[in-house]
């Protein structure tokens, strides 16, 4: 099923297990700190933020965003979005291009990490991609995910070379081949939560 996926040319690749972990875990932490209740997350909003995070600027992109999960967990958690099934085929426009989202599950076919990988392997093979967005189970394979760019990347940008952007939650503190940024800075804009709410952060 991946190897029959149509990309163009920026894509993000999103394991839907870590990215409501991330979500959940987020919203968790601001609440018990802010002593307010957090907005869900404006997927759409998000979705923007990131891409520009991602390095994407204003222009007629388009952007392909995939949400991969192995039938045991197919809802998005803590999210301002319609029903994953409903999320199939959706997209929007914004001044960064036309966003198009994709919902592809690995029940029946391959475990999680290795369904994700996988289909990173194709897309980092693609002519068709300029820019590769990352955004896996980092708990559950990160560091596969890392070692595996770090031994193909090398060969990959000789022969297609593309932008790689990853995104976690915590800090990395190995040499990465590859841009590396946070996805909390752009869930806390699309959650409601203001810089001027932050400085028991910077208290302790």
């Amino acid at each position: 099923m991946a190897d029959q996926v149509q990309f163009v040319e920026n894509v993000v690749l999103i394991d839907l297990a870590g990215f409501n972990e991330a979500v959940s875990l987020i919203k968790r932490f601001f609440e018990d700190h802010l002593n307010r209740k957090i907005d869900d997350l404006d997927l759409q909003g998000w979705v923007s933020c990131m891409a520009m995070d991602a390095g994407i600027t204003a222009g007629r992109n388009r952007v392909q965003v995939i949400f991969l999960h192995d039938g045991t967990v197919s809802d998005l958690s803590c999210c301002s979005a319609p029903p994953l099934d409903d999320l199939k085929g959706m997209g929007f426009t914004s001044s960064l291009g036309d966003f198009t989202f994709s919902v592809i599950s690995s029940e029946g076919f391959a475990s999680q990490e290795n369904f994700f990988l996988d289909l990173m392997h194709i897309a980092l093979d693609s002519v068709e991609v300029k820019r590769l967005v990352l955004i896996p189970d980092n708990v559950a394979y990160g560091d596969k995910m890392h070692e595996v760019l770090h031994q193909t990347l090398p060969e990959i940008q000789a022969e297609k070379p593309k932008e790689i952007v990853c995104f976690f939650t915590a800090v990395q503190d190995k040499p990465l081949e590859y841009k590396c940024d946070s996805l909390i800075f752009s869930m806390m804009h699309c959650m409601n939560i203001n810089s001027d709410e932050l400085g028991f952060i910077y208290e302790n």
